[in-house]
Order: C-alpha cells, then sequence, then structure tokens
C-alpha cells in the first residue's frame, strides 16, 4: 500500500486515494477473478512472512504494527459490510 517511491517524489496522496484507486482498478473484476487476485495476493504475503527474518517480528519493529493494521486489525473495519453483503436479501 505505502508506496516509497511516490513518497519519495511526493506523489503519493494517501491511503483513501489508493484505496479509490484500487476499487476503480478492481470494479469490473468477475468474482473468479477478484478471488484469484485474493489468493495471489495473500500467497505473495505469506512468502515474504516465510522470508523474513526474525527481528520483523519483535515487539517494538514497526512493520509488525504495519502488517497488523493492514491485516488483522483492517479486517474488523469491514466485517460488518460483509456481514450485511452475505445475509440473504429479505423476500417480499
Amino acid at each position: 500500500m505505502d508506496d516509497p517511491e511516490a513518497r519519495r517524489t511526493g506523489t503519493w496522496q494517501g491511503v483513501d486515494a489508493y484505496n479509490a484507486a484500487e476499487v476503480k482498478r478492481k470494479d469490473k473484476l468477475s468474482v473468479a477473478e477478484a478471488l484469484r487476485d485474493l489468493e495471489s495476493t495473500h500467497a505473495a504475503l505469506r512468502a515474504a512472512l516465510e522470508g523474513a527474518s526474525a527481528e520483523v517480528f519483535a515487539a517494538d519493529y514497526r512493520y509488525k504494527r504495519a502488517l497488523a493494521d493492514d491485516t488483522h486489525l483492517h479486517y474488523a473495519e469491514h466485517a460488518a459490510d460483509i456481514e450485511r453483503w452475505l445475509k440473504p436479501a429479505p423476500r417480499s
């Protein structure tokens, strides 16, 4: 999500702009394509974590907090929306 090059050049627009661009980029994906994208991203994250040094997981290490913020802590932000989306529509 964070782009060091964009930060260096002053073109980083922040997380809201990043999210908006990602929504636009992925808006036309089919469910199958979205699931493949999710699985690919998850596999890349797992590979990066498996190859990371032990210091990355130290309690005071800044990337540990960033990882938590962008994964399990972030999921709670969307949980209620997903639960509503998964509920069947009321029948009239």
